[in-house]
């Protein structure tokens, strides 16, 4: 399936630093979490960085679908000048949803292609500024903050038997 002004290579290349960023951005959660937040605290902080990483994805489709719906529209637009604002609405919503069946079978194609592209390339950028910013954003690690003594036991609130500090 060949589509008129598709690059797949420009598609693998934002594939490839959008997967890169990511695996930088696992590795770099779970070095904090381990090193600057106390035991006791460990099940917060997990809680905390799911509901972030999640509320990140969220946010994150629903931006590059409005990249995608925004690339596909300009496509067929541009593709179908004369046509009714209704008929190009209904293409562009059956492109983005993933239907490539039609009687307009190279500009289905070709506004699909365009569209994802734009969305990897775009993902790919955010995650190459993201990660080149991640360095500034955090402290070297550091040894734990909280009190350790040693040979004591530790329950769930880290403290000794009595449950106080």
């Amino acid at each position: 399936m060949e589509a008129r002004g598709f690059n797949c290579w420009a598609m693998l290349g934002g594939m490839l630093v959008a997967g890169v960023g990511a695996g930088f951005l696992n590795g770099e959660i779970a070095k904090v979490g381990m090193t600057v937040i106390p035991p006791e605290r460990a099940g917060m902080a997990s809680g905390v960085g799911g509901t972030a990483r999640f509320s990140g994805i969220v946010v994150g489709f629903a931006a590059l679908g409005a990249v995608l719906f925004g690339r596909v529209s300009a496509v067929v637009s541009a593709g179908l000048p004369a046509a009714l604002p209704a008929d190009r609405l209904a293409l562009v919503r059956s492109v983005t949803a993933g239907d490539l069946s039609g009687n307009r079978h190279a500009l289905v194609l070709a506004s699909f292609g365009a569209g994802y592209q734009a969305i990897l390339l775009v993902a790919a950028v955010i995650a190459a500024t993201l990660r080149c910013s991640a360095g500034s954003w955090s402290a070297p690690a550091t040894q734990p903050q909280y009190p350790v003594t040693p040979g004591a036991s530790r329950t769930r609130s880290g403290y000794g038997i009595g449950g106080s500090p």
